[in-house]
Formats: structure tokens, sequence, C-alpha cells
């Protein structure tokens, strides 16, 4: 995706001023940020958004505010293997777009074709028991020798094992976190995000290093 894109995207959703799920709204309704830019305000008005928030959506400048964010973000994704898949994008997941208030931009580490594949979503408790990690470990370890991508969210428990079972059977997995993807959690999974970016990619659709609270891991 295009610098100038990726920053439009990133100014709004750094402002704060325009909800996300209004903004994922918009770009299932008109397909694009260049969209949203030259739509006429009346087609605004006639989905209840402000002449405040009009003139934010139509807007192509960095807010001030939001400078220093925006140009973190656009100098993380320069670095290798660093990559934002906006919602326009062809790369982004298309049973993603299908959802309610689909992510407008993700944060992407390891191998971008790996967003596209076909998962198998593994998650259960972080406080799993013995036999919970052991089954999560099996079933991945055998969907993965099997050819089966295995997503989950890189937490204690039963992601982990998910994880580990996928990249012990010679597979790819995925991440989906809850933290900005520059941040790992738990820390003690350090190694083990190293090893999923080397083998499929971690994900996250939150700013640049936001902590793991509670809201964020639903």
């Amino acid at each position: 995706m295009d610098t100038q894109t990726c920053r439009y995207y990133l100014s709004i959703l750094a402002s704060k001023r325009i909800p996300v799920p209004l903004f994922s709204r918009l770009l299932a309704l008109y397909g694009s940020a260049r969209a949203l830019i030259d739509l006429p305000r009346m087609q605004y008005r006639k989905q209840g958004i402000t002449n405040y928030q009009i003139d934010l959506l139509k807007s192509e400048e960095t807010y001030t505010e939001s400078l220093k964010e925006v140009e973190a973000a656009l100098a993380w994704s320069e670095k290798p293997g660093n990559q934002l898949l906006c919602y326009e994008s062809k790369q982004y997941p298309r049973l993603l777009r299908e959802i309610d208030t689909a992510p407008p931009i993700r944060f992407v580490r390891g191998s971008i074709g790996s967003v596209q594949r076909r998962n198998f979503a593994l998650v259960g408790s972080r406080s799993a028991t013995a036999y919970g990690k052991r089954s999560a470990y099996w079933m991945a370890r055998e969907l993965a020798a099997a050819g089966m991508q295995i997503c989950s969210g890189l937490a204690a428990g039963v992601d982990t094992k998910a994880h580990e079972g996928a990249l012990d059977g010679n597979g790819k997995t995925i991440a989906v976190v809850g933290t900005g993807i520059d941040r790992v959690y738990p820390p003690k999974n350090a190694r083990l995000a190293d090893r999923i970016i080397e083998n499929g990619a971690l994900l996250s659709e939150f700013p640049l290093g936001t902590p793991p609270v509670s809201r964020n891991f639903p």
C-alpha cells in the first residue's frame, strides 16, 4: 500500500475523533480511503456524520497531535519484514472484510502471504489443565503436518501450545495479538514470537505501544 494511503488511515485512527466502528462502516460502504476523501458531503450527512467528522475524514493532512504516532508507524513499516495492511489492499483477507467493524488497518510482522492463507483457529484458556495443553499441542502439530495453518493469539496456556505444536509439526502459524505489534505478551513468549515470524506472521489492529489491556482480549 502506498505511503499516502497508509498515512490517511493512520491519521484518522490516531486522531481518535472518529470511532473505529464508524470508520470501518464507511470503508465497507465505499471501499477505499480515496473514495472517502472524494465523497460528497451530502452522502456523509445521510450516514448521520457531523460536519466536524466530515472535515476530519476528508482531510489528507496529518494532525499535529497525532503526527508522532503516525510517523512512528510509517517508520516501523519501512523495516524489513514489517508491513501495514489497509482495508482496501488486495492482500487484506476477504472474509475479514465481512465482519462487523473490520479493522481499517493491520500491522503485520512476517510473511504477508500468511495473512491470506486458510486457517484453523485454535484458542483456549490461559490457565488450561495439563491435559488441555497437551491436547492443543497435539491437535496443532497434526493439523500443521497435514498442511493446515494454525491461527491463535500468542497468549499463555492453550494459545502458546497451539503455536508450538504447529511449529514443531513443521507447519505455518499466525498470531493475532491484543497489544501493539511491537510488544510481546506475555513477555516469556518473545522467542516463540520470533519463531512465528519466521514461519508465518504476527498481526495486530492496535497502534504501536498498545499495552495488554483486558478490553483488547475478547
